[in-house]
């Protein structure tokens, strides 16, 4: 309530961003480094802007911020190794030969390693995935009856369309899944020793299966080359925004004043980049800290870390406060990939871009309200403004502040009921 008066009385709301695609290896913190660091001149030259790291200190040299990634990165962690597994059986619907059988698996699990044993129309695989495979065991343990996802028939209906497209046609059904190396080892294990004629992607038979065990681990360790690693979060690109005009050294100190606040313990360097309309501050911070605790960004945190950066403001002498987007009925912001494929589009009609694309970009820069909000909640968020309007006159304020309030309320009320009919 505090914060819909406070932007009613003039106040800029507090914009805080998790910027997308955050950089998980050295060399990626090393890009987004330079890109924190560097700015283009009038010629459009790069050259080198200030950039403090957390102690205050200004990384000048390339050495110095040469060492100061070195020290950044220690905390960062491997990639994951993609151990998630599936066991499916197929009913073949007709005859098949070999060759055609070992093709069409091929085209159902794409570049992905699986061993297959076919017993007249059933032909069951062991295969390695890009799924989720623990949310799928859930589901089978618990019994897909009981529940809600769709996700095992999403999958079953894939393998299924790409055998028929293969010439194949089978029914596919989903009967294991496992995402841990120690148990995917056993189930590999466990399907060599109860499958006869036990055969590679390529129809060629397994060898050595009369020791299974042997035999699943050769299998894994030939397969392990082939797991896509996924990359851990190592560190997150965050971007602190304020209005046109706003003085920028307040703005970069509130900036610091969060980061030291909200992530204590945790290196990170921010820059100001004066080369754009309004104040950006941005930062490159660890995920993980010396101490091992990751920083977390779930929405509860998203909104601490903008109430957090409109607190440090208003004590910076920036009148600033944190509102809710459904506060106001704001489209959903674009992001950098949005407007670069839309400025693209303007510049060369033969790059084409979605039609949602260009409405959400148009729609946040225009200041349009979103619809669906204002049919959905508008009586909720014009109850809101009301409430704080009855609060504001209760504690005496008067004049543009209270005004504005009772405009906003009433604009939103007017805008549900001219919606909703």
């Amino acid at each position: 309530m505090a914060a819909r008066a406070g932007y009613a009385a003039g106040a800029q709301p507090a914009v805080f961003k998790v910027m997308p695609k955050p950089p998980s290896t050295k060399e990626a913190a090393a890009r987004l480094l330079n890109y924190i660091g560097k700015r283009e001149d009038e010629k459009g030259e790069k050259h080198d802007i200030e950039i403090f790291d957390e102690d205050g200190q200004v990384l000048s040299t390339g050495g110095a911020r040469k060492a100061f990634l070195e020290t950044f990165c220690e905390t960062f962690e491997p990639p994951l190794e993609n151990t998630n597994f599936l066991e499916v059986r197929f009913e073949l619907a007709g005859q098949v030969t070999d060759a055609a059988l070992s093709e069409a698996l091929k085209k159902a699990f794409g570049s992905k390693p699986f061993i297959y044993a076919q017993d007249g129309q059933t032909v069951r695989v062991y295969a390695h995935t890009e799924e989720r495979s623990g949310p799928l065991a859930k589901v089978l343990a618990g019994g897909r009856e009981n529940s809600r996802s769709k996700a095992l028939d999403k999958i079953e209906a894939r393998l299924s369309e790409a055998m028929g497209g293969a010439g194949v046609v089978a029914k596919a059904e989903l009967t294991a899944a496992v995402s841990r190396e120690p148990k995917a080892k056993y189930f590999l294990q466990k399907f060599i020793r109860t499958h006869s004629q036990v055969r590679h992607a390529n129809g060629e038979p397994v060898p050595g299966v009369k020791n299974s065990s042997k035999a699943a681990a050769s299998v894994y360790e030939q397969w392990r080359p082939q797991f896509s690693a996924r990359e851990r979060r190592n560190a997150y690109h965050l971007l602190f925004s304020a209005k046109a005009g706003t003085d920028a050294n307040a703005v970069m100190t509130a900036a610091r004043a969060v980061l030291e606040e909200r992530a204590p313990g945790y290196r990170f360097v921010l820059a100001h980049h004066k080369d754009t309309k309004h104040v950006h501050i941005h930062a490159m911070v660890q995920a993980r800290s010396a101490d091992g605790e990751r920083l977390k960004f779930y929405k509860p945190d998203l909104v601490a870390w903008r109430e957090t950066f409109a607190e440090k403001a208003r004590e910076n002498g920036i009148a600033m406060v944190a509102t809710r987007r459904m506060d106001h009925a704001m489209t959903r912001p674009f992001t950098k990939e949005h407007a670069g494929a839309y400025r693209r589009a303007q510049s060369d009609p033969r790059y084409q871009v979605s039609a949602r694309t260009i409405e959400r970009v148009e729609a946040k820069r225009q200041g349009r309200l979103d619809g669906q909000s204002l049919v959905v909640n508008g009586d909720a968020i014009a109850a809101a403004w009301q409430k704080t309007v009855t609060t504001m006159r209760t504690a005496g304020v008067i004049g543009q502040a209270l005004t504005a309030a009772e405009s906003i309320g009433n604009n939103f009320l007017k805008f549900h009921r001219d919606r909703t009919g």
